[in-house]
């Protein structure tokens, strides 16, 4: 993690050197279509495997639900009618949040891979206290349950990028109110 720590803080250091981020092992691309297996798969492997992960039968079209254990916490992810990439990692995120937390990398925005960040609490907290929370929340959106990402309409899509682009550094969290 220290590695993936470094990278990013030296992207903070040098945004217009984005393309060291981009070509790095340490962002977790994820494709909209991807299966949400994969994304615990993808998320739980980048802390070493923490997560224990159990599918309940549901005789539901989308197949079995997903069941996550970490520590003394569990939570069945809650789908609605089909799996999708947004449920999943807002659930996988809460149930680590005591000790980790993924960030969405938001320069990601606009295609239909987008890239997320995994990061132990005290090291995003050492980034905020270097670079200002501000500055972090920019890049590195936090994730709550009500986070919209691969389930954000294409109009949404490009009026937030048009949004990013007129607004210097307003934390895409903030961007995302204005458009409700």
């Amino acid at each position: 993690m220290n590695n993936k720590y470094e990278s990013v803080r030296k992207f903070l250091l040098y945004p217009d050197n984005i393309d060291d981020l981009w070509e790095s092992n340490d962002l977790i691309w994820i494709d909209w279509r991807e299966e949400d297996e994969s994304v615990i798969n993808y998320f739980n492997s980048e802390i070493g495997n923490l997560i224990e992960v159990d599918f309940i039968n549901n005789n539901k079209k989308y197949g079995d639900d997903i069941k996550l254990k970490y520590r003394a916490k569990e939570i069945v992810v809650p789908y609605m009618d089909n799996m999708d990439r947004d449920t999943t990692i807002k659930y996988f995120n809460e149930i680590i949040k005591e000790d980790f937390e993924i960030r969405w990398f938001v320069e990601s925005l606009g295609d239909d891979t987008l890239a997320f960040c995994i990061l132990p609490n005290n090291l995003w907290s050492s980034l905020e206290n270097e670079f200002s929370k501000e500055v972090v929340d920019y890049y590195f959106m936090t994730i709550s349950l009500e986070s919209v990402m691969f389930d954000l309409d294409v109009d949404s899509v490009f009026d937030l990028i048009s949004l990013r682009k007129a607004k210097n550094k307003v934390p895409f969290v903030e961007l995302l109110k204005k458009l409700k």
